[in-house]
C-alpha cells in the first residue's frame, strides 16, 4: 500500500486517492472527523464534501473508496475526459462565433442596427454618440473620422446643424437624412442650377417621337402639393421637400433622386446604394469616379429598408464616369430605363441586362465598350430605344433583333460591326429610325429592312454595303430622311423617289451609281439637304428642282453633269459644290462654295465632308446634335 498525502483544499484536509483502496482506514477516520463534525461546523464540512467532490473530478482522481472495484474507476475517468472534451468544444465554438459576428462587414452580409436603434440619450450616451453609431451602420469609422469626407460632413451637419431629427432616433429616419445630406455633400453643387428638379418637366425629357420618357415616376411624389422647393440640406424641412427628392406617396421614404445640370464635380456614395430608390436621375454634370455596385444590389440594411432593390430609372449621363459597367443588373429586375451615354465608361457591354422583362431604354452611347453586343433581344420584350453609337462593339448584330416589334429606335452608329444587315430588322414594325453608319457592315442592303411602314429615317452612311438601291424604299410614304453615302452601291438613282413626299433629306454620294437624275427629284418640296457628288452620274441637272426652295445644303461635285444650275442661286441655296472650276468647267454655277473640276481635284471635292460640318459651317441657321433625333441641319430634324 502506498502512503496517504493530505491535500489540503481551503483548510480541508483530502486524502490523496491514488493511496490503497483496501486499506480505508485514513479515509474512515477523516470521514468520521468530517460527520462528528457539530452545531456551526455541519454546514461548513458540508460544504467542503462538495468542494472535495468536484475537485476530484475536475483532476480526474478518485476517491479510495473500499467498494468500487477498477471498472467504476475506469468508467469514472473517461466521464470525466468525456467533460473536459465538451467543456473544450464549446470554448471553442465560443471563439468562433465571437470572430465570426465581429468580423467587419461584408457586401454579403446584412447589417444589423437593432441594438444602435435601442441606444438613448440617458443611458449614458450623448447624442452625438447616437448620431455616429447609426451612422457608422452605414459609413466606415475612417470615412467619419476623416475631415474633409462627404461622410464626416453629413454626419457633423446631422449632429450640430439638423432640427428634424431632435432626439428621436429611430433607426430609418437617422439613417435616411444621414445618407440624403451625404449623397448632396458629395455631389450637389450650390453653384448649379438652382432648381434641377424642374427640369424633369422643362428638359426635353421625350424624344421625338415620344416613345419614351422619363417624367413617368408612378407613386412618387416629386413636388409635394402645398410646398415650395427647397435647397438641399435645409436643416428645418424633412428631405422629402429638398429640390430633386421625390418620396413615395403617403411615405416620408426618399424614391427619387434627381440632381441635373447642377455642375456636380464629386463622386456616387457608396451608401447611395442602402436606399429603395426607383428613380436615380444624376446627368449633365461632372461627376467622377466608378459607378458603385451597391446602386445595383439590395440594400444591405434589412433593419431600415426592405432587402430589395426597386430601381426602374437610371441615368448617368453626360458625366465624367471611368472604369466598367458593374454587371449586376440581375438584381435590379423591375429596371425600365437605363441611360449612361456620354462619359467614358470602358470594358464590355453588361450581359446581365438580358431577361430584364420591363427594360425600355438601353442608352451606352458615347463611351468606350468593346467587344460583341451580348444582347439576347428575346429576353427583352419592352424593349423601345437601342442606343450603343460610338463605342468600341465589335461583331455582328444579333439576328433576335426581330424577335420583338416594341423597337422605335436603334443606334448602332460608328462602331466595329461587320457581316451583314439582319433581314430580321424588317419585322421590326414599329421602327421610327435605324442608325448604322459608320462601320464595316456588308453585304447588300435586305428589301425587307422596308417592310416598316411607320420608319422615318435611316442611315447607312461610310459602310461596305454594295448591290442597288432597294425599290420597296418607294413605298415608305412617311420616310423624312435617307442616308446611304460612302458605300459601293450600284445601279442609277430610282424614278420612285418622288413617291418619297415627306423626305427632306437624302444622301447618296461617295457610291458608284450610273445614269441620270430623275426629274422627279424636283417634285420633292420639303427637300433641304441633297448629296449626290462622287458618283458617275451624268447629263443635267433637272431644273424642276427650282420648285425645291428649302435646299440649303447641295453637294454635286465629282461627276459628269453639264449645264447650268444657277437656279439653285435663286433659292439662296446655303451650300452647293459642283464640278464649275477650271479653264473649261463642266458646270456653270455663279454661287457654288466649291467649285471642283475633273483635273485638278482639291482636297474640299474629294474628301468626305460630314453633314454636321456642313451645317456646322454652311447652314444659315443654328445647328444642334441630339442623340434622339439627330443632327438638326438647317432647321431641320434628322
Amino acid at each position: 500500500h502506498m502512503a496517504q498525502e493530505a491535500i489540503t483544499v481551503e483548510g480541508v484536509a483530502l486524502p490523496d486517492t491514488g493511496g490503497n483502496r483496501e486499506g480505508g482506514t485514513g479515509s474512515g477516520q477523516t470521514r468520521s472527523a468530517s460527520r462528528s463534525g457539530e452545531g456551526h461546523g455541519g454546514s461548513r464540512n458540508k460544504k467542503n464534501e462538495w468542494a472535495q467532490k468536484a475537485f476530484r473530478l475536475l483532476v480526474c482522481r478518485q476517491r479510495a473508496e473500499s467498494t468500487e472495484d477498477g471498472d467504476s474507476a475506469v468508467q469514472r475517468k473517461l466521464l470525466c475526459c468525456s467533460l473536459w472534451a465538451i467543456l473544450a468544444l464549446a470554448v471553442l465554438v465560443a471563439i468562433i462565433l465571437q470572430v465570426v459576428y465581429t468580423r467587419p462587414n461584408c457586401k454579403e452580409e446584412t447589417v444589423k442596427v437593432e441594438e444602435a436603434v435601442g441606444a438613448q440619450v440617458g443611458q449614458g450616451l450623448t447624442r452625438r454618440d447616437v448620431l455616429e453609431m447609426l451612422a457608422r451602420s452605414v459609413s466606415s469609422t475612417e470615412a467619419l473620422s476623416t475631415p474633409g469626407s462627404p461622410q464626416h460632413a453629413a454626419l457633423e451637419w446631422l449632429i450640430t446643424k439638423d432640427q428634424v431629427i431632435g432626439d428621436r432616433f429611430e433607426a430609418k429616419v437617422v439613417v435616411q437624412r444621414y445618407i440624403m445630406a451625404l449623397v448632396y455633400s458629395a455631389l450637389w453643387s450650390r453653384d448649379g442650377n438652382p432648381h434641377s428638379q424642374l427640369y424633369i418637366w422643362d428638359y426635353n425629357f421625350c424624344n421625338k417621337w415620344k416613345t419614351y420618357c422619363w417624367d413617368d415616376f408612378e407613386g412618387i411624389d416629386m413636388v409635394r402639393s402645398g410646398s415650395n422647393i427647397l435647397v438641399p440640406l435645409s436643416p428645418d424641412v424633412h428631405e422629402c421637400l429638398w429640390d430633386g427628392v421625390g418620396c413615395y406617396e403617403g411615405t416620408d421614404t426618399v424614391g427619387a433622386i434627381t440632381m441635373m445640370h447642377n455642375n456636380s464635380t464629386g463622386t456616387i456614395p457608396t451608401e447611395l446604394g442602402m436606399l429603395n430608390l426607383e428613380v436615380l436621375l444624376l446627368p449633365h454634370n461632372k461627376i467622377r469616379g466608378t459607378i458603385p455596385e451597391a446602386i445595383f444590389t439590395p440594400s444591405t440594411l434589412e433593419a431600415v429598408f426592405t432587402p430589395s432593390n426597386p430601381l426602374k430609372y437610371l441615368s448617368l449621363a453626360f458625366n465624367q464616369l471611368t472604369g466598367t459597367v458593374p454587371d449586376m443588373f440581375d438584381y435590379t429586375t423591375n429596371l425600365r430605363k437605363f441611360d449612361c451615354s456620354s462619359n467614358q465608361l470602358t470594358g464590355s457591354f453588361p450581359q446581365s441586362l438580358n431577361g430584364l422583362q420591363d427594360l425600355e431604354l438601353i442608352d451606352t452611347s458615347f463611351n468606350s465598350f468593346s467587344g460583341t453586343l451580348p444582347l439576347d433581344f428575346s429576353s427583352l420584350p419592352s424593349l423601345g430605344m437601342l442606343e450603343i453609337g460610338i463605342n468600341r462593339i465589335s461583331g455582328s448584330i444579333p439576328t433576335s433583333i426581330g424577335s420583338h416589334n416594341n423597337i422605335t429606335l436603334i443606334g448602332m452608329f460608328h462602331n466595329q460591326l461587320t457581316g451583314t444587315i439582319p433581314a430580321s430588322l424588317g419585322a421590326l414594325s414599329n421602327l421610327k429610325a435605324m442608325h448604322l453608319s459608320m462601320n464595316l457592315l456588308s453585304g447588300s442592303v435586305p428589301s425587307d429592312l422596308f417592310d416598316m411602314p411607320g420608319l422615318l429615317g435611316l442611315t447607312m452612311v461610310n459602310n461596305n454595303l454594295d448591290g442597288t438601291i432597294p425599290e420597296k424604299i418607294g413605298n415608305l410614304s412617311s420616310l423624312e430622311w435617307l442616308n446611304m453615302d460612302a458605300n459601293s452601291l450600284t445601279g442609277t438613282l430610282p424614278s420612285w423617289i418622288e413617291r418619297l413626299q415627306s423626305l427632306w433629306k437624302f444622301g447618296v454620294g461617295y457610291n458608284l451609281l450610273t445614269g441620270t437624275i430623275p426629274e422627279g427629284l424636283g417634285n420633292l418640296t420639303h427637300l433641304r439637304y441633297l448629296m449626290l457628288g462622287h458618283n458617275h452620274l451624268d447629263g443635267s441637272l433637272p431644273s424642276t428642282l427650282r420648285k425645291a426652295t428649302k435646299l440649303e445644303i447641295v453637294d454635286l461635285s465629282d461627276m459628269d453633269l453639264t449645264g447650268s444650275i444657277n437656279f439653285l442661286c435663286d433659292n439662296n441655296v446655303s451650300f452647293v459644290s459642283a464640278d464649275c472650276g477650271g479653264e473649261a468647267p463642266e458646270v456653270m454655277c455663279d454661287c457654288c462654295l466649291f467649285c471642283c473640276n475633273d483635273h485638278k481635284h482639291l482636297p474640299t471635292c474629294t474628301e468626305h465632308i460630314s453633314v454636321i460640318d456642313l451645317a456646322l459651317r454652311y447652314c444659315s441657321k443654328p445647328t444642334e446634335y441630339d442623340g434622339g433625333a439627330g443632327t438638326k441641319l438647317c432647321g431641320g430634324s434628322l
